[in-house]
Formats: structure tokens, sequence, C-alpha cells
């Protein structure tokens, strides 16, 4: 698919049409929310339901996610189709002004 005009552009950026790096960052949340929750790291009673937490607080989860799937890409062992679909995800996402401000968010905070 050949990208023509930024119009183009901000539509992908805005109304991607692969919807994997969010759905996999959801399901990071929910883990991360089972995990916290039976160590003892959320009190139970104050929190939300899993799912409006992981809602809630999904986008935390994408620096992780995007770090996750370019680890894979590079994994000889993960199967080709997987690897399309997650290459199509991130180059359909790699001049997102919000990707960016999360990846340098995340670079400042490793080795702290």
């Amino acid at each position: 698919m050949t990208i023509k005009t930024i119009s183009e552009r901000r539509k992908l950026i805005t109304e991607p049409s692969s919807t994997l790096i969010e759905k996999t960052a959801l399901e990071f949340a929910c883990e991360w929310y089972e995990a916290a929750l039976s160590s003892g790291l959320l009190p139970s009673k104050k929190q939300k339901s899993q799912k409006a937490w992981a809602r809630a607080n999904f986008q935390k989860f994408i620096p992780k996610v995007i770090e996750t799937f370019v680890t894979m890409l590079g994994d000889p062992n993960q199967p080709d189709k997987m690897k399309k679909e997650i290459w199509a995800a991130i180059q359909e996402r790699i001049n997102d002004p919000e990707m960016i401000i999360l990846n340098n968010a995340v670079e400042n905070t490793k080795g702290h």
C-alpha cells in the first residue's frame, strides 16, 4: 500500500488498520493487574475491575509491547506469518508522534 498524502498518513495514525499493538498492550495490562493484585500491590477493594483498569492503563504498556515485538522479529523460532503481522503493525505506527513520545519516555527511565 502506498500512502500518497499527509492526510492519508494522519488517518493511519489515528485509525490504524491493525490493532495488534493495542490488543497486546491490553493483554499485558490485564496480566500486570492480576499479578499486582495477587502480590498485594493493589488493594483489592479500592481498585476497578481488571478490564476497567486495563482499558484505562493499556497505553502505558505499549512501549513494552513494541520491545517484545521487535525481539520476536529477530527470533528464528517465530512463525513468518506472525512476524509479517508484527512488522506491518509497527510500520503503520513508526511515525506516530504518540509512539515516539512513549518510546522516549521508556528510554529515559532505563538505567534509573
